[in-house]
């Protein structure tokens, strides 16, 4: 799902928009560009520019509740509302998928689900919901945890898809969220089952 974006004309009065709103409709436009184009190309409005919505930490956003905002409000993180599984494995025990990526979980999740066939797992069901969905990772769990009343994290271990530094073929990172970070974080072995709540940028 692309994000939202509005054209807005820099010209024109509010009398000419409200005329020019019937034109338009009987024109039957699948997209913003089209109606743009469509309308220079008639005579009417030549100076655009391109609205993007801001959002706020807690604002809900694609069916789940903004966590992280940078840009101004016009990009961030978005979390699940509920959690995705309250018990499921990381998955492939005794293989090492090289996930110890601490900053990108959504490459971590696309690096997992490419090499590790076992179904489902946390990364798998997380990416069920849509391609822009993924398992976080360590440090992306962390700003969750910063952020666990306004979107709801509970009190259990959870799983990221950072794999531990010590053994990777057997552990990944976990956070439980009322003990803090770093105090929270524990490798635990990727036959376990955990909890697992899913994000997505946008």
């Amino acid at each position: 799902m692309s994000r939202p974006q509005f054209w807005r004309s820099t010209e024109k009065t509010e009398s000419s928009f409200l005329s020019l709103v019937s034109i338009v409709a009987k024109q039957n436009f699948n997209t913003g560009d089209e109606a743009k184009t469509w309308l220079n190309s008639n005579g009417y409005w030549t100076n655009w520019e391109i609205l993007t919505p801001t959002y706020n930490v807690g604002d809900i956003l694609y069916g789940g509740i903004v966590f992280q905002t940078w840009s101004g409000g016009t990009h961030g993180l978005i979390s699940q509302s509920a959690d995705t599984s309250t018990s499921i494995s990381w998955g492939c025990q005794g293989t090492a998928i090289g996930t110890t990526n601490y900053f990108d979980g959504n490459a971590n999740t696309t690096a997992i689900l490419s090499g590790c066939a076992t179904r489902p797992i946390a990364s798998s069901i997380c990416r069920a919901i849509g391609s822009e969905w993924y398992l976080p990772s360590y440090d992306e769990m962390a700003t969750m945890t910063a952020q666990s009343v306004t979107i709801n994290l509970s009190q259990h271990t959870y799983w990221t898809s950072s794999e531990g530094p010590s053994s990777n073929q057997f552990v990944a990172w976990t956070l439980y969220p009322p003990a803090g970070v770093p105090s929270g974080y524990t490798e635990m072995a990727k036959n376990n089952n955990n909890y697992v709540r899913a994000i997505r940028q946008f």
